[in-house]
């Protein structure tokens, strides 16, 4: 008996053996394939607007030597 259940534990471990055996082939080839890939190439910078009123604001971001906040305008009560 005891050689029947040895039998069958080294079967199961043999099958389990074959199946990672296939999951490590499978990481192989997809490391492969990534490093075959080309590195992806960044996208292009935005275009700034030209107007001189964008120009005025980025300065003044530039320039700013706190914290900037926007102010709101007051509400009219109808």
């Amino acid at each position: 008996m005891p050689a029947e259940t040895t039998r069958e534990q080294i079967a199961q471990l043999t099958a389990r053996l074959d199946e990672l055996g296939r999951a490590a082939e499978e990481v192989r080839i997809t490391r492969k394939t990534l490093l075959e890939l080309p590195d992806p190439q960044p996208p292009p910078a935005p275009q700034l607007a030209d107007h001189p009123a964008y120009q005025q604001i980025m300065a003044v971001f530039a320039t700013a030597d706190a914290p900037l906040r926007a102010r709101t305008s007051p509400t009219t009560s109808s």
